[in-house]
């Protein structure tokens, strides 16, 4: 649809087959895609670069720093771009503690996941702030 052509969107996952079948969803349907995988420097590229929308990873295990999970990073994606939605995805069965307000969405990546993943980014970029 024309809600994804054309826009940016940063991936920070640390897997990368997930990462990789995240950008090609985008990528036919026109969507123009950064990966990286780890938290740090998905922020570094959020200081560069205006996007679109955030794909966030909730649990970064790969993460070096001692910071791991989505909310250890949202505030800074938040300050260099507070306009720009965050999605955060999450692989894990763990219950996810309350994220940041600023957290657009959460996606669990289940059965339901390829279903879900075009129509609620659409719905996203559609609501977006500004």
């Amino acid at each position: 649809m024309d809600s994804i052509k054309g826009k940016k969107f940063l991936i920070i996952n640390d897997d990368p087959k997930l990462s990789a079948q995240m950008e090609r969803w985008l990528a036919v349907e026109g969507g123009i895609i950064t990966k990286t995988l780890t938290g740090e420097e998905g922020v570094g590229l959020v200081k560069k670069n205006c996007y679109d929308l955030v794909l966030l990873d909730y649990n970064l295990k790969k993460e070096k720093s001692g910071t791991k999970y989505a909310n250890d990073f949202i505030p800074s994606i938040n300050q260099e771009n507070p306009y720009c939605p965050i999605v955060v995805t999450s692989a894990t069965d763990e219950k996810i503690p309350n994220l940041s307000s600023r957290v657009s969405r959460t996606l669990f990546v289940n059965r339901q996941f390829w279903n879900e993943f075009i129509p609620t980014l659409e719905d996203v970029l559609k609501n977006k702030l500004i």
